[in-house]
């Protein structure tokens, strides 16, 4: 549901989201809100999952401010998503001791669809979905192809289950 910045700065529960404010869920250029709780404790949950910070970079975009950008037409950006990099500033390839461990914590916590980038990754809650550009291919390797998981199955768990079709 679309509310203006002022009417979701009033509904912001900061006890429930203590990582994040309503700004940085907001459209930059106009300050629209896709309101969405579930989504804002999804990435609430994983932020304190990882025990590390998570830097937003995109989350909501109006529809001109997507154009503007770049963005796809039917991007989820227009409702919600997050682009995110585990520093604000670094290059996410470096943390690569994360990216291990990170997309079973995007499954655990209800992300299905995940953008590797060289800088950053998007997720959203649509299911299966993966996709890696060309400055994302050379950390692809510390994720597996969506499909092959289900939603809140750890990667090991998938594993496990593979082993014992054979």
């Amino acid at each position: 549901m679309l509310v203006n910045i002022v009417e979701a700065s009033h509904r912001w529960e900061k006890s429930r989201w203590p990582n994040f404010s309503v700004g940085e869920m907001s459209c930059p250029c106009c300050g629209e809100v896709w309101w969405a709780p579930s989504e804002f404790d999804r990435i609430q949950l994983l932020r304190t999952n990882l025990q590390r910070p998570v830097a937003l970079n995109s989350t909501h975009r109006c529809r001109r401010h997507n154009a503007l950008v770049g963005g796809a037409p039917l991007s989820e950006h227009k409702k919600i998503a997050f682009d995110f990099s585990l520093s604000r500033g670094r290059n996410i390839r470096k943390d690569m001791e994360a990216l291990s461990v990170l997309q079973s914590h995007m499954l655990r916590v209800g992300f299905g669809s995940f953008g590797l980038y060289g800088t950053f990754i998007h997720c959203d809650s649509r299911v299966g979905r993966f996709w890696v550009t060309p400055a994302g291919k050379n950390w692809s390797q510390y994720f597996r192809r969506v499909s092959s998981l289900s939603i809140g199955e750890r990667p090991s768990e998938a594993a496990s289950k593979q082993e014992t079709k054979k």
